[in-house]
Formats: structure tokens, sequence, C-alpha cells
């Protein structure tokens, strides 16, 4: 079963925005044809919106004072901005109060208590939101008395959030996507060699390897992980993937096939589970078999019995959310539906005299995305083999 014959997005109201995408409709000799042609030329990123933050975490960071000083004050500076100095006995209202008044933060940022100093560190609790930031530094230099007082900062709880963590997000939850591209490259002697047929078969190579390349890079992200990129809002932002970590909800416990399914959908249609939208299931092909009772195929699509769409691949590798084997167990996941674009197929040749070789290229760009707030995981218990 190929990854999905792509159907128009069932998305909630207001989720998604197809103009941000420069979409056209697909050409005939694209393998999704009832999907849309992403035209690379015509943007430099593809973004879906979401009105979700769950999942993320609080990073708090401590500060404590050494040496026993009597008098003085410290600074505390986070992401290039100092405070004003701050008491060495300073209350932990005083603290906050410090940070606050940085230009990069604001009330509600941070969240200050512990103290008074300098006997007893000060926590600092950064807004859920805000994700993994920036470690603050200290100075000690205004601090007198005791023996050669000093102020560190350590992070006790690394903050996580949904978006900004993994996924560029933006003040209005615009998530965006790179799209990476795949290559099919050939070389053959130039003597006899038909250019033409040549073209003609890197073409059918790359029409044939789309759907494992989407499948796999939508579960792993592995090439996205090697080319990082910007957004307007953070730096260093990868693309969406289903082993996503920390932003897996995950099912306790490891199941038999049919149990693992129901528990996966019940996870993904519960209370806030699909936030509205339809429920798609990912599993390697070797599950499918093991779920023959409750997959259905409608058309050229596969189903479960509540209507939930099945996208089984052989890109799909079933590993765990943090894209580890389990040597007794498959993964699955169920998300939101799953924006896939793909270009039209490039393809190119030139003649290496050197070698008295053709070399033939076909390009293809494609982006699969998804909601990064539905994302939902179990393991599947296999059975004993024999």
């Amino acid at each position: 079963m190929l990854f999905a014959p792509i159907q128009p997005v069932q998305a909630a109201p207001s989720r998604s925005s197809l103009a941000a995408w420069a979409l056209t409709p697909a050409s005939g000799d694209d393998r999704w044809t009832q999907g849309m042609a992403w035209r690379p030329e015509r943007c430099t990123s593809v973004r879906s919106f979401n009105a979700c933050a769950s999942g993320d975490i609080s990073e708090v960071q401590t500060v404590t004072i050494t040496g026993d000083p009597t008098g003085g004050t410290f600074t505390l500076t986070y992401s290039g901005q100092t405070t004003a100095g701050i008491a060495y006995n300073a209350v932990a209202a005083a603290v906050q109060t410090a940070l606050e008044n940085l230009s990069n933060l604001v009330p509600g940022d941070v969240t200050v208590t512990g103290g008074p100093g300098p006997a007893t560190p000060y926590v600092v609790t950064f807004r859920a939101g805000m994700g993994n930031v920036t470690q603050m530094t200290a100075s000690a230099a205004g601090l007198t008395g005791g023996t050669a007082p000093a102020v560190a900062v350590a992070t006790t709880t690394t903050g996580y959030n949904l978006f900004g963590t993994a996924y560029g997000v933006g003040p209005s939850g615009t998530v965006y996507y790179s799209p990476p591209v795949l290559r099919v490259e050939d070389s053959c002697p130039a003597l006899n060699s038909d250019m033409t047929e040549d073209e003609a078969r890197v073409r059918r190579q790359a029409e044939a390897v789309t759907s494992w390349t989407i499948a796999r890079e939508l579960w792993t992200g592995e090439h996205s992980d090697l080319n990082p990129y910007d957004t307007p809002e953070a730096s260093g932002q990868v693309n969406a993937r289903l082993t996503a970590g920390l932003g897996v909800q995950a099912v306790a416990g490891k199941h038999e096939p049919l149990h693992a399914l129901g528990a996966l959908e019940q996870a993904a249609r519960g209370q806030l589970g699909s936030l509205g939208m339809d429920v798609w299931i990912h599993m390697p092909i070797t599950l499918v078999p093991l779920m023959l009772d409750s997959i259905v195929q409608n058309g050229t699509g596969l189903f479960t019995k509540t209507g939930a769409r099945v996208i089984a691949d052989a890109g799909y590798p079933g590993t765990d959310p943090n894209d580890a084997v389990q040597a007794d167990a498959l993964w699955m996941y169920a998300t939101g539906p799953v924006e896939v674009r793909t270009s039209r197929i490039t393809v190119n040749s030139f003649v290496d005299q050197r070698h008295n070789q053709i070399h033939t290229t076909a390009d293809r760009f494609y982006a699969a995305t998804f909601d990064p707030c539905v994302l939902h995981g179990v393991a599947v218990d296999l059975p004993a083999t024999t």
C-alpha cells in the first residue's frame, strides 16, 4: 500500500491556510494526483497554522550565591540583557522584578521563588511556551564580605515548547516547514546511450521512490535534522515529524495489535485529542496483516472501522518516539490530516567528456507536515515467532 493517495485536507475551520503554500493543482504525471503540487520557486517554506500550546514544559533555573557575602549586589544576564544590581539578601520578588525590567522579558515571563539570599537559592521558572531558553549568567563583582563570593546559575529543568523547540513558531502559531529534495542519479556510457531514455528512466525511478521518501522523512525527520533553518521568530528549527520525542503523547504500556489500534484511536479521538480534525493512523506495513479484522479498504485507501485513515508504508520504520528501534515492539502514531505537497520532477543531463559518461539527475522537492499538537503514539507488542 502506498503512503496514500492524498485527499484534500479536512482540517477544523481556521486551522490551516493554503494561501501561504503558493499551491497549484498537481500535474498529471505527479504521484499525488489528488493532492497539490508545490512550486519551490514561489516560496521558501511551507507552513500550517495551529492554535494549540499543549505539551509545554517550563524551564527552571536556580541561582545560588556562595562564599557568604555580607553586602553588595549581583547581576543576572538573560539573552544579552543585564539586570540592575540585586541586593545580596534580596527576596524572591525583588529578583523577579529585576528580571521583568529587562527589555526582552515582560511580567509573566518569569516567576521567582526561594531566597532570600545568600543562604537560600533562588528558583527562576520561565513561562510555559518559551521553550528551551538561554541559560542566564551571573556576575558577583558587586558582592562584598565573606570568602570569594560567587553566583552560579544552573538549569534544573530544560524547557520544552511543542512548537518552538522542534518547530519554528510565530506569535500566531505558524509552524514552518522547509522542504527537502529527493534526487535520483544515474550514469551511463556515452557510447550508444539514448539521453531521452536515460531521462525517462530516472524520472520513473523518482516517481517510484517518492512515497517511500516522504514516509521516511515524515517519520524520522532525518534530512530536516541535517539542515536546520531560521524563521522570522527563531533559528535552528526543524520540521515536524512523527518521532518527536516529548512531543508524542504516548499511550502507556505495550499492547497486542488490535488493542493497540483501539487505544491509539481512543487517545486521538478523546477529549481535545484531535482538536476536531480527522484522525490519520501511521504504521509500518508489517503491522497491517496483524490488524486485518479492524482495517478495511475503500477504493485505494485503507481505513479503520471507525473511519480513521490508515497510512501504511515501507518507509515507516516503526521506531519509538525517540526514533530508536525496540526489539520486541513496533510503534504506530496518530495525527491530524497530513499535508503532502510535491513539486514537478526536474530532469537534467550533462556529458562528462573526460570519462565519456552521461550523468542524469531527477530532482523533486517534497513537503509533508501536520499539526504537531495532535500527535499520539502506542507500542505494539509483536507476536512471538517460531
